[in-house]
């Protein structure tokens, strides 16, 4: 039995797509018919705050992984909040604060059309305040490669960067999406070679679909987005569990 870590993201769990059509399904089987091991995945939630290093570490701890997946996500670094953008005009700021906390436990809601046309166009009028800098999340990054990396026995791999559709918004945030995307995915990916680290994201410069893979609320992947992105996690998957010691070699009989 292979016990995968996943740090996601609520794709990873969204109810609109049946279980067996999401991301971490397709991948966990692609790495059960590569090692021909039975998969087990503990899912949890990354924020990059600078405590997380020391999170991951006790979660290192309490589950015992083989694997460590470690999902790159958009939301940290190129989606606009409007509670942050707004937060310094008092009104406007509680209004959004309540909601954004009502639209969170009402996907029905979020999913219409008039809140997304409505969130779209704040979003290009107020521009950018996003959760975390392209440094914060790569200096987070690699602080957490780092914990699993001193636990020798454990294979870790990264996803980067998928797909900001934050990008098609247009306006500040648009520009913002697009570039912050790029430094982003170029950043992680040098970490991630210099501490020989299995990678694999969206190269910025390669169209992957855009909107068309994602739900209605254009934040939540679609079956098709799911299936790629499930494709391209299973793939490091396996790379992670090569690097490991539980892969068993062939002997070489010469």
């Amino acid at each position: 039995m292979l016990r995968i870590l996943r740090l996601g993201n609520s794709n990873d769990a969204v109810l609109a797509i049946p279980e067996h059509l999401r991301a971490p399904s397709i991948a966990d089987a692609m790495l059960a018919e590569a090692s021909g091991e039975q998969v087990e995945a503990v899912n949890k939630t990354m924020w990059p705050t600078p405590d997380f290093p020391e999170i991951l570490d006790r979660w290192l701890d309490r589950y015992a992984p083989d694997v460590v997946l470690m999902q790159i996500n958009a939301y940290w670094y190129a989606y606009p909040r409007l509670l942050l953008s707004m937060r310094h005009l008092p009104m406007l700021g509680r209004f959004a604060s309540r909601a954004e906390a009502k639209l969170a436990n009402s996907p029905g809601i979020a999913l219409s059309r008039p809140v997304v046309l409505l969130r779209d166009q704040l979003m290009r009028v107020f521009g950018g305040t996003t959760a975390f800098s392209p440094e914060q999340v790569g200096d987070v990054v690699e602080a957490s490669l780092r914990v699993v990396l001193a636990r020798e026995s454990i294979g870790v791999g990264v996803r980067g960067p998928f797909f900001a559709l934050a990008e098609e918004f247009g306006g500040r945030a648009g520009r913002r999406a697009v570039s912050t995307h790029s430094q982003v995915y170029l950043d992680v990916e040098r970490r991630c070679a210099r501490l020989m680290v299995p990678f694999e994201g969206r190269n910025p410069g390669i169209p992957m679909g855009g909107s068309g893979s994602y739900l209605k609320d254009r934040m939540h992947l679609n079956e098709g987005g799911q299936a790629l992105r499930g494709q391209m996690e299973g793939r490091v998957l396996v790379r992670a569990w090569e690097q490991t010691g539980l892969v068993e070699r062939p002997v070489d009989s010469a």
